[in-house]
């Protein structure tokens, strides 16, 4: 070659693809030599230039002779999707007269033909004028007049050129690839036509690079985005027909920020904003219409349909204020809040609605609550938010539970704390949700519950009194038998289990469960709770009146609702949401002082109850750790709030005693033990496994049951109607015929409550301390007559002991407890026991939503 020839000629050889189906090169070199408008580079290189012609440097069309072998351009069928994508690429040049010449991947693309011109137009202005400068330029400028070409055949690449008055235009590789894409998209099939759309960027990528190299201007490849904007169409109006609305929105605003100029870009957000905003007025979801007004204009600031529905949002919120000052002047408070409350939700960036709204919700507030339905809990925040209790633990001060009463006003201790005088409290404080009682009621329950009962029916610390005397209607008189660790936690062991009663004073006493008569159209399915005694909040409307729990299948959707500010407060929040919750400013995770324990019980009525080595053996075939981490694996969020317990009682409690008899994982010595025991003819044929309805513990018993029935023994596993906590009557566990059992429990008084984990009632009475081993039996006895508590502490660490080496219960896992609450929720407890023993307490302040 020449040495007049240039470097990107050079380049422009390397760059040609080399390898090609035998078949093709075979015709392709064939074609070429038999045509006369080709000329092989290897003679040219041999022979000097020869001078150059009129022919050879006209750009006038003709078309080629000896083409008849090509085929013609009408005959042509797209290559399919794998070739295009996976093979070689190849251009077509189509000739003059329609014949098509298949060829490598030439250079530069995609502007060839104007590439010559221009090549052509900047000899042309520095042509010379002598000898030999004259010469060399002729013979480059007669270069520019050709398409070259690099064809291997048999390992031995020749060279060819095609001058370009032969051409009439080229289809490269990419613009074959979106012919497809056409093709493809009438058949419908968007998601190959996507990933050939998503080649082709890739490859103008690569071709500008490569550009910018040989110092040619980088050139969006032509009809790509109109192909583009051709697949965003179909896209969307496939969204449309699955009625996938925001699939099509999301689109469109993916889109958006890479070709603002499309025309059709606002046409189709007006369409689904349209049907966005009618789906989500059927179900009252104005956020979400909201929402996606803010993110049209966003990107089309003068939309009219946002407008529109910006315009009707607000017309709407003002029409529901309108209505609930009316009910306000029927005196409607319910409907006249939640309406007011409905009207700053359809539209809260209106001032002068949020005022307005602020004085209707006022006057009855209410109060959203979220619970995962059967999940961990459920039931003893519905105990409390529903039921008064004579006694409850209102803190807890270096582990020892403080107990207060909201009925008796004060009390005073005589005799060393053997006769306490108590004065009843006639009359509510403010806010206080709870029946009037006298000392008759106060003393008609203890004597029911204790003198008045048989010996064999009364329930443990029940016989530590002697005397009830009534005063006068405000006032009573407690003579007990002896000193104890301190009256007011023996009067709450001994009516502890009234509270579980139905039918008695106390019950629904604090927030009744009412259906609406009339809900509003608005209003969400769920538990509707009234406070059971207004009092003076009647009079100075504040304080909570109603309680909406709703109650949600899983956590995402739970968590889901609290973001969209739809709910108060998590009772029972997830631990994998506390640390996400914790960093958003409208809220504030408050933590219980009682975590919650997870373990295993023996029943002593059960068929292993006369199996101490079975139980062993069955224990030794747990390994807590990888019981833990097969429910909660270490990169679970939240699983640093979970921990292994070797106590029965809570690390916040003064009863906390972590046992050195706890039975250590050991497979072989199960298996020996169980091949052993085998032998027996009281072997059990099967264990029956309990557990409460919540996801956690159904995991954990699964896993235990795969450990057992390695031993050999099948295990039944079965889920108890509802959550049954340490307090809870546990009567159906009989009726199923369990053998052991997954228990949960929240403890802040173990002095009675860790005796009730051993029974299968709400007491425990002389039947049942038969049933127990007669070590247990001795230790109950010096525990109900301890005098302080240091003997407390001392019996019910044995107690502990004594459950643990004789494998009757096997603690598991200590997870801590958090309830979450919007800001605007004020007068919670400093210290938080139970979810909702003194919401008739809280208030609620109007705010409207923040998203």
């Amino acid at each position: 070659m020449p040495s007049s020839r240039s470097a990107s000629f050079k380049a422009t050889h390397q760059f040609c693809t080399r390898l090609w189906n035998d078949s093709n090169r075979f015709l392709i070199c064939l074609v070429l030599i038999g045509m006369s408008v080709f000329d092989s580079s290897h003679q040219i290189y041999a022979q000097p230039d020869p001078p150059t012609t009129e022919t050879e440097t006209t750009t006038e069309k003709t078309e080629a002779r000896n083409t008849d072998q090509l085929p013609l351009i009408q005959d042509m069928k797209l290559p399919d999707v794998q070739s295009l994508l996976e093979g070689e690429k190849t251009d077509w040049i189509v000739l003059i007269g329609d014949r098509v010449l298949q060829v490598p991947a030439i250079w530069p693309r995609p502007d060839q033909m104007a590439w010559l011109e221009q090549e052509q137009k900047q000899l042309l202005n520095n042509r010379p004028a002598n000898e030999p400068e004259l010469s060399e330029w002729l013979g480059e400028y007669r270069n520019k007049f050709y398409i070259y070409l690099a064809v291997e055949q048999e390992g031995v690449e020749d060279d060819y050129r095609l001058h370009m008055r032969y051409v009439d235009y080229i289809l490269y590789h990419e613009e074959i690839c979106l012919r497809k894409v056409d093709e493809l998209l009438l058949q419908g099939n968007i998601e190959i036509a996507r990933r050939l759309l998503t080649a082709v960027g890739h490859w103008e990528l690569e071709n500008n690079e490569k550009r910018k190299q040989e110092r040619l201007t980088p050139l969006p490849w032509p009809g790509l985005i109109e192909r583009e904007r051709s697949l965003l169409r179909s896209e969307v109006r496939l969204a449309q027909k699955n009625k996938d609305w925001t699939r099509g929105f999301s689109l469109i605003k993916r889109r958006f920020p890479f070709d603002r100029e499309d025309a059709q870009l606002p046409i189709l957000a007006a369409e689904l904003l349209e049907q966005i905003a009618e789906e989500s007025l059927q179900s009252f979801d104005y956020r979400r219409i909201r929402f996606y007004i803010s993110q049209t204009f966003q990107m089309f600031p003068k939309n009219k349909k946002a407008e529109d529905w910006q315009a009707r949002l607000l017309e709407l919120a003002e029409s529901q204020m309108n209505l609930a000052e009316q009910d306000k002047k029927q005196n409607l408070d319910r409907e006249a809040s939640l309406r007011a409350q409905h009207s700053v939700k359809i539209w809260p960036n209106s001032s002068q609605l949020n005022r307005r709204h602020k004085a209707l919700q006022e006057r009855y507030q209410t109060l959203e609550v979220g619970l995962l339905k059967d999940g961990s809990g459920t039931d003893l925040v519905l105990n409390s938010l529903r039921n008064n209790h004579w006694f409850y633990v209102e803190q807890i001060s270096e582990g020892y539970p403080r107990f207060q009463s909201r009925f008796i006003e004060t009390w005073r201790p005589d005799d060393l704390g053997r006769l306490i005088r108590l004065q009843i409290s006639l009359k509510p404080q403010p806010l206080e949700s709870r029946p009037v009682v006298d000392s008759h009621q106060l003393t008609a329950v203890l004597l029911e519950e204790t003198l008045q009962r048989s010996p064999r029916d009364q329930d443990l610390y029940s016989n530590s009194i002697q005397t009830v005397q009534i005063l006068s209607p405000d006032e009573l008189e407690i003579q007990f038998e002896s000193q104890t660790p301190h009256p007011l936690a023996r009067l709450a062991a001994v009516l502890r289990h009234r509270d579980l009663k139905s039918g008695m004073i106390l019950q629904s006493s604090h927030f009744e469960q009412k259906p609406s008569e009339s809900p509003l159209e608005f209003e969400k399915p769920g538990r509707q709770f009234v406070r059971s005694h207004v009092g003076r909040v009647a009079a100075e409307r504040r304080g909570i009146v109603e309680v909406h729990v709703r109650e949600f299948e899983s956590q995402n959707t739970m968590l889901q609702s609290l973001l969209r500010d739809e709910l108060h407060v998590l009772p029972e929040t997830p631990s994998r949401f506390v640390d996400m919750i914790r960093s958003d400013q409208r809220f504030f995770v408050k933590e219980y002082a009682v975590p919650r324990n997870w373990g295993l019980k023996f029943h002593f009525e059960g068929r292993l109850g006369s199996q101490a080595e079975l139980r062993l053996a069955l224990l030794s075939m747990l390994d807590r750790n990888e019981l833990i981490e097969s429910v909660l694996p270490g990169d679970t969020p939240g699983r640093p709030l979970h921990q292994l317990s070797s106590s029965l009682c809570p690390s916040t409690s003064h009863a906390f005693h972590p046992s050195p008899y706890l039975p250590e994982f050991d497979e072989l010595s199960a298996f020996a033990l169980v091949q052993l025991l085998k032998k027996s003819p009281q072997f059990p044929k099967e264990i029956c496994l309990g557990y409460p309805p919540n996801e956690y513990a159904q995991n954990l018993a699964e896993v235990i049951k795969k450990k057992w029935e390695r031993l050999g023994i099948p295990t039944k596993l079965i889920e108890f109607s509802n959550e049954l906590d340490a307090v809870s009557s546990q009567s159906e566990m009989t009726n199923e015929n369990v053998d052991v059992e997954i228990i949960s429990y929240c403890m802040s008084a173990p002095h009675y409550e860790l005796p009730a984990l051993l029974s299968l009632h709400s007491r425990l009475i002389v039947d049942d301390l038969a049933k127990f081993p007669s070590y247990v039996r001795a230790t109950l006895l010096v525990l109900e007559n301890a005098r302080n508590w240091d003997d407390v502490d001392i019996y019910l660490r044995q107690l502990q002991d004594q459950m643990i080496v004789n494998s009757w219960l096997y603690p598991i896992v200590e997870s801590r407890r958090f309830m979450t609450i919007r800001r605007e929720v004020r007068n919670l407890p400093e210290q938080l026991i139970e979810p909702f023993e003194t919401i008739d307490h809280w208030m609620v302040d109007p705010v409207a939503p923040a998203y």
